[in-house]
């Protein structure tokens, strides 16, 4: 399906105003966020979707209210809406458009989250901005192109300082591609750094 289709949000996880399990339709979500009408309770700041006019209050609304509540489902559904009003504002808002995406790997649409961080990499420099293409190896990780996952992820190697996560990550890829002997590598480099890494490990069986 190409439209995003957020299953049902569970908000048991944590409430900013009370600890009552509530269960929203997915439908109704969209009509409610451009209607302007709280999605749950008229003083639920984090879950109240407003118009606003610039990217930029629309970008700073969504870090807020994900800042504020950050372990919110429904929360988290309203500002990816921010996050893509932003960007629909202003397309070359890139910091707009990489908390857009990593809202869309969270709510496992991977596909659109690698096709905003490509849209992001052609605004700024995957060299200066690593991040970006760790984000993007792990969702293509997610979609099974272990190939390409692997060459973001060797971005992220050769840019950023702590690189253990990024090792366990590509171990992970060249595990599923049959790579096992260049998995083992990496995984010992991750876990070298990071001995927690271990638990973490799933499928890899290093000797």
């Amino acid at each position: 399906m190409k439209n995003i289709i957020y299953i049902i949000a569970i908000l048991s996880l944590l409430s900013c105003t009370n600890s009552q399990n509530r269960t929203v339709e997915v439908s109704t979500i969209d009509s409610l966020l451009l209607n302007n009408i709280s999605l749950q309770d008229t003083n639920d700041y984090c879950r109240m979707f407003r118009k606003l006019k610039t990217s930029d209050e629309y970008f700073q609304s969504a870090n807020n209210r994900t800042k504020d509540c950050p372990y919110d489902s429904l929360t988290n559904l309203v500002a990816l809406k921010e996050y893509e009003y932003a960007v629909k504002l202003d397309p070359k808002f890139w910091q707009a458009r990489r908390n857009y995406a990593r809202q869309l790997f969270n709510f496992n649409e991977y596909e659109k989250c690698v096709e905003q961080l490509n849209k992001t990499l052609e605004l700024v420099s995957g060299e200066l901005n690593p991040d970006l293409n760790i984000m993007r190896g792990e969702a293509l990780y997610k979609l099974g192109n272990y190939k390409n996952a692997i060459m973001d992820f060797d971005i992220g190697i050769k840019y950023l300082a702590n690189t253990e996560r990024v090792h366990l990550l590509k171990a992970k890829a060249e595990w599923k591609l049959g790579l096992t002997t260049k998995a083992c590598e990496d995984y010992k480099l991750a876990i070298k750094g990071h001995p927690d890494y271990e638990t973490e490990k799933e499928f890899i069986d290093c000797k």
